[in-house]
């Protein structure tokens, strides 16, 4: 006579803790699939992903030493502006590649495994660990040139900034790959709308100097919180009585939420236009 084995069925946590690893691999392959997309063919992105923040650094340390003649803060001019250009890159370059996350993935959309989320999520994994690595190797060449004297820095801090700015960019990025692919101008108007903040933002300048009532203005950007938040993890005291970090999280939290809301809301739109 047979003997019956009795088997539990698999509990839902089971259950998702399988889809979840499945989705780690998704994304994990196809962050591969874009590094090499964007660096295996050629060194010239890799040279330019550093070289580009350098470039910022060397010409605003050029216009400031012609006009003033004392650091904003510290000793190291180049520190201030690496600090101030490294964060304002992790939102920029992330929400702007972000927008043609959907349309440069179609192939792969067809796949049953691989969703729009997967994509965006993919290509903002990527930019952040390009720059991250881009400040590891800035901060070496400082360091290198004896410009990191006395600097204690506080890593914490820093990741505490670079996250937050990410998960904002992450939240308005998601915005734009879905907008980006049911309208066609979508990429162009967010370039002109969010130009302006490279000048607003604090990038070359101590925000909490700046006069009022336009300080107060200033401070109503989500970017100048993370931006001064990122350089207190350098600068002990920066922005103690300013940087609101509530404010820059409810910013990146609702960005978010809206960003992959608007995803499920327009999937079907977007998939068609992805065929």
């Amino acid at each position: 006579m047979s003997t019956l084995v009795y088997r539990p069925a698999p509990s839902s946590g089971a259950e998702f803790r399988a889809a979840f690893r499945l989705q780690i691999r998704v994304v994990g392959a196809l962050v591969l699939r874009e590094a090499r997309t964007r660096f295996g063919t050629s060194k010239i992105g890799y040279i330019w992903a550093i070289l580009e923040p350098v470039v910022h650094v060397a010409i605003l340390s050029i216009v400031y030493m012609a006009f003033l003649r004392t650091n904003p803060v510290g000793t190291s001019l180049a520190l201030f502006f690496v600090t101030g250009i490294i964060p304002y890159f992790i939102y920029e370059k992330t929400a702007h590649r972000l927008t043609g996350a959907i349309t440069a993935n179609r192939a792969l959309l067809h796949l049953s495994l691989v969703k729009h989320t997967d994509v965006i999520l993919a290509r903002a994994l990527l930019e952040l660990a390009t720059l991250s690595i881009v400040l590891i190797l800035l901060l070496l060449g400082l360091y290198g040139l004896g410009q990191l004297i006395n600097v204690v820095i506080q890593p914490l801090i820093v990741m505490h900034a670079m996250a937050l700015l990410w998960l904002l960019a992450l939240g308005i990025g998601a915005m734009n790959a879905v907008l980006s692919t049911v309208m066609k101008s979508w990429e162009t108007i967010f370039k002109m709308m969010t130009r302006p903040l490279y000048l607003l933002s604090g990038v070359f300048f101590m925000t909490e100097r700046v006069p009022p009532p336009f300080g107060e203005y200033l401070r109503y950007n989500p970017l100048v919180h993370g931006i001064d938040l990122f350089r207190s993890g350098f600068f002990p005291g920066y922005g103690r009585y300013t940087i609101d970090v509530t404010y820059l999280s409810s910013f990146g939290v609702i960005a978010l939420v809206f960003g992959f809301a608007l995803e499920r809301l327009l999937r079907k739109a977007v998939s068609s236009t992805a065929k």
